[in-house]
């Protein structure tokens, strides 16, 4: 029997024929990853999971309005920029140009998902060779 876990894309269609309690596997995919991302701009973290909560109600209203030939995962974080910058534009006290605010338009091309994993493997793997007495951690050191 074959595990190959579904693609994200996948998920969308099973959530969309009606198993709605799967939207709970897209929610433990990018709960993490849109954190991260969203951490770079929202500085308080009971706005930054407010804002969060309404990305992933936003995403599954809009669920049959994604293009299933497209990245799931372009798809959410725009969506997540989105309400960044909404709630940016909300909360600021004098107002600044959104062009102030890194602004990236998310590309379908780009794997925003695997970068997110990268950044947040290095940031792990630093963290603990950073643990490591020093005769482990140096023969560890990329040169």
């Amino acid at each position: 029997m074959n595990h190959t876990p579904l693609s994200d894309e996948e998920l969308v269609q099973i959530i969309r024929e009606n198993d709605q309690e799967e939207y709970s596997e897209i929610i433990r995919r990018y709960q993490r990853k849109l954190t991260h991302y969203l951490k770079k701009y929202i500085y308080d973290q009971d706005e930054l999971e407010d804002v969060l909560q309404i990305v992933f109600i936003k995403a599954f209203k809009n669920l049959y309005g994604f293009n299933i030939k497209m990245k799931f995962s372009s798809w959410i974080y725009r969506i997540a920029h989105n309400e960044m910058a909404n709630h940016i534009k909300k909360n600021l006290k004098s107002p600044v140009p959104l062009d102030e605010v890194e602004y990236k338009i998310v590309d379908e091309k780009i794997d925003i998902d695997r970068d997110i994993d990268r950044k947040i493997l290095a940031r792990d793997v630093g963290r603990y060779l950073g643990n490591l007495d020093i005769k482990y951690r140096e023969p560890m050191k990329c040169r």
